[in-house]
């Protein structure tokens, strides 16, 4: 860490007043300068996106607080290039209501926010409580704030930010930090089917009917970690290549199949529900 006083983004998904980024402010409080920029409404599963199509406003909040009309990812690059002093030396999303785990950072705004500052050249890391009720933000604060300090000491690597998702604990006792990778977790069909007064048929994703169907997992990875009680901290790197397919394709070569050679079929058509 420099001298030099740390200046540090909180922002969210959940909305300028909610509760973990509140939590997150007093955590924060006497380790560095701290901004606050954050969508003016709840933007979940908003995940990486940002606004094209209409202008985004911002609205001066308090002390060093802006709300915003647009996405969590907005809300980075314009308090980045537009509202704070300087570049911040971390980004702070969160903290969520609800795990980010395995596949949910796909759709994450929590995780979002974070991608973009890391895209942004900015070490990042996004917060989430592993609770769908009853959150219990202060513990997850601390383990912010603790997790934080290492990384304004050590660093991430370029392009890598850290998503950490804290176990709904109750008793107070120290929270345990483990390392993990993403685990897999299929949803269910939550899908919910209606009509609107037109006669088309409608689709909303319902809360209340959502699945998690484990996949097998194993001890390292974040979804066991947090069911097992340890906060869990996962590095995830913006480059997705899979290293791993494309050596062994680059060591087998990459045969074409000519349309109309044997084996290629038409598929059969068949009759939507």
């Amino acid at each position: 860490m420099s001298d030099r006083f740390p200046l540090i983004l909180l922002t969210n998904d959940d909305g300028i007043f909610s509760e973990g980024l509140v939590a997150n402010e007093k955590a924060f409080a006497g380790i560095g300068l701290i901004y606050v920029v954050a969508p003016d409404r709840e933007r979940n599963a908003n995940s990486h996106t940002i606004t094209l199509a209409e202008p985004v406003c911002v609205t001066p909040e308090g002390n060093r607080r802006y709300s915003a009309t647009g996405t969590p990812s907005d809300c980075v690059n314009i308090a980045v290039h537009r509202l704070l002093p300087r570049k911040p030396d971390l980004v702070v999303s969160g903290i969520n209501k609800g795990a980010n785990l395995a596949e949910d950072v796909s759709y994450s705004g929590t995780v979002g926010a974070a991608l973009e500052a890391t895209l942004l050249g900015i070490p990042a890391m996004a917060v989430s409580v592993a609770a769908s009720k009853g959150w219990l933000f202060e513990p997850a604060a601390r383990a912010a704030r603790e997790i934080a300090l290492w990384i304004l000491e050590n660093g991430l690597p370029p392009g890598t930010l850290l998503n950490v998702n804290v176990p709904n604990q109750v008793d107070g006792s120290p929270l345990r930090m483990r390392w993990t990778r993403l685990g897999r977790k299929r949803y269910g069909d939550f899908l919910q089917e209606g009509t609107d007064p037109s006669g088309r048929r409608c689709f909303s994703y319902g809360r209340d009917a959502l699945q998690y169907i484990e996949d097998g997992d194993t001890e390292d990875t974040d979804w066991m970690a947090v069911r097992n009680g340890f906060v869990s901290v996962t590095p995830l790197r913006l480059d997705m290549t899979d290293l791993e397919f494309l050596e062994s394709r680059k060591r087998l070569g990459l045969k074409r199949v000519p349309v109309g050679q044997a084996g290629a079929r038409s598929a059969p058509e068949e009759d939507g529900r």
